[in-house]
C-alpha cells in the first residue's frame, strides 16, 4: 500500500517531499554527531536519549534551513 502512495505524495506535495529528503540527510548527520560526541559517547547515556537529541536537532535545523 505504501508503495502506491509514495509516488503520488511527491507529486502533489513537493515542498513536503523536499523537506523530508533534506530532513533525512540532516538526521543522519546529526545522529553521527550525537553518537560520536565525546560527552554523549559514554555507556551511561541511553540510545533513546541520543536518538531524541538527533531528532530535535533535525527538526530545528530543517526549520531554520528551509529546504527548497
Amino acid at each position: 500500500m505504501i508503495d502506491t502512495l509514495l509516488p503520488f505524495f511527491g507529486k502533489y506535495m513537493p515542498e513536503i517531499n523536499s523537506a523530508l529528503g533534506a530532513g533525512l540527510v540532516i538526521f543522519a548527520r546529526a545522529l553521527g554527531f550525537v553518537c560520536y560526541a565525546p560527552v554523549l559517547n559514554r555507556s551511561e547515556v541511553p540510545g533513546q536519549v541520543k536518538l531524541s537529541i538527533a531528532l530535535i536537532l533535525t527538526v530545528v535545523l530543517t526549520s531554520i534551513l528551509k529546504p527548497e
